[in-house]
């Protein structure tokens, strides 16, 4: 039997006992990082054989293959949180399933459901977005894609990104409430809850290191916080084409696609 199990994002208490259970009774342990799973297993006493598996283990061929195939029963762990939610597990399963392997998945830690609970937004409807793309063309292209889903958004971001992300958010999205969970259930533990304009501003003035999720308000039809002067002004520097702007205001403010074409021509002249 594979097991996958969820571990802890940061307070090593928040392990369930099901998974501390399944971690002494299994044969081996799989993990993301051995060393930074080793430190979970030594706190809970485990001893148990423990060998890496990440995104580029190849299963063909591996000791973890053979393992299967002998019918031993293995635990399959990430660094933090739910196995295959932007972590390792998804080409294991999909194995599994071809090979017809027994697997269990157990419920447990997830930095997204826990993000969305803390933001203070809309949590009956959303969509996990995973890691927005590094470069500025591909994350434009997929923030263009999803700005009118009315549902809430949830992005995982690093440190060195994310005032480029925030940016190109605002820039897309408008000025839109969003909250910036950072080092969730550990000691540094922070929620900052603004307009995407002012969570822009508070990075800028204060960076902040660590582990970041970022969930931001879905599509409204209600017109934007931000005076269609300022965000004409804020595309313009951002270097988009007229036809670009014009059809983003024109969805975003309710206004006809030749009125924005104009008010754009017109602002270009100004």
């Amino acid at each position: 039997m594979v097991y996958f199990c969820a571990t802890p994002l940061g307070n090593l208490g928040d392990i369930t006992l099901r998974t501390l259970e399944t971690l002494r009774s299994v044969d081996l342990i799989f993990a993301e990082d051995t060393r930074r799973s080793r430190i979970l297993l030594n706190h809970y006493e485990i001893k148990k054989p423990l060998y890496r598996y990440d995104d580029h283990t190849e299963i063909e061929g591996s000791m973890l293959e053979q393992a299967m195939e002998e019918g031993k029963d293995m635990a399959i762990i990430t660094d933090a949180g739910m196995p295959l939610i932007s972590d390792p597990g998804y080409e294991l399963i999909q194995y599994c399933l071809k090979k017809e392997i027994p697997f269990e998945v157990q419920p447990g830690p997830s930095a997204v459901l826990l993000a969305l609970s803390n933001s203070g937004l809309p949590s009956h409807r959303f969509s996990f977005m995973g890691f927005l793309p590094r470069k500025k063309k591909e994350r434009l292209e997929l923030l263009e894609e999803i700005k009118e889903r009315k549902e809430t958004l949830i992005f995982y971001e690093t440190p060195h990104r994310i005032e480029k992300a925030l940016e190109d958010l605002h820039t897309v999205f408008g000025n839109r409430q969003a909250a910036l969970l950072r080092e969730m259930t550990k000691l540094y533990e922070e929620a900052i809850r603004l307009p995407l304009e002012d969570l822009i501003t508070e990075i800028k003035e204060r960076p902040r290191k660590g582990e970041m999720v970022l969930v931001v308000q879905g599509w409204s039809e209600e017109p934007m916080d931000l005076p269609l002067e300022e965000y004409l002004d804020e595309m313009l520097g951002k270097g988009y084409k007229t036809k670009e702007i014009a059809t983003n205001i024109s969805k975003t403010y309710g206004i006809t696609g030749s009125e924005a074409y104009k008010l754009v021509l017109e602002r270009k002249k100004q």
